[in-house]
C-alpha cells in the first residue's frame, strides 16, 4: 500500500506516463499536482523495483463494485507483467468483480485489459473523450 512518503514518486510517474501514453493530447495538459486530485479518496497500491516505484493502481472502494481508476506502469517497466500483478494484488484485499474505464484511443491499454480477460460492458464519453467500460 502506498505510503505518504511515496507521493513525489507517484506524482512523477503519473505525469510522465500520461505524457508518454496520451500522445494525442498536448503534454502541457498534464501537471505534477494532478495526482493528488485525481486519486483523492482512493486506495493506492504500488509496485517497486529496488525501492523505486515502477507502477501503481488506485481503486475507488466506496462503490458496491470497486472501481479501478488508475493503473500506470513506468514505460521502461511495461510488458513485464507488473500491471497484471497489480490487478492480482487486489484479490487479497478486495473481492471481485471490479470495473474500470479505458480511453478508447488508448489501444495498448485496451489490448492489455483484453489479454487479462476483461470484457467490455459499456461505453461513454468523458472529459478525456470516448471510453469503454470494462
Amino acid at each position: 500500500k502506498a505510503e505518504p512518503s511515496d507521493i513525489h514518486q507517484l506524482e512523477t510517474l503519473f505525469l510522465i506516463t500520461r505524457q508518454n501514453t496520451f500522445h494525442w493530447e498536448s503534454s502541457d495538459k498534464f501537471k505534477l499536482e494532478d495526482f493528488k486530485q485525481a486519486t483523492a479518496g482512493e486506495t493506492i497500491f504500488v509496485a517497486e523495483d529496488d525501492g523505486a516505484i515502477v507502477g501503481f493502481i488506485s481503486v475507488w472502494e466506496q462503490d458496491p463494485i470497486p472501481f479501478i481508476h488508475h493503473l500506470f506502469v513506468a514505460r521502461n517497466h511495461q510488458r513485464k507483467g507488473i500491471g497484471g500483478l497489480l490487478i492480482q494484488s487486489l484479490l487479497s484485499r478486495l473481492p471481485p468483480p471490479y470495473r474500470l474505464k479505458c480511453v478508447a484511443k488508448n489501444k495498448d491499454a485496451l489490448a492489455f485489459y483484453r489479454k487479462q480477460g476483461w470484457i467490455e460492458i459499456g461505453e461513454g464519453v468523458g472529459e478525456d473523450g470516448d471510453y469503454l467500460l470494462l
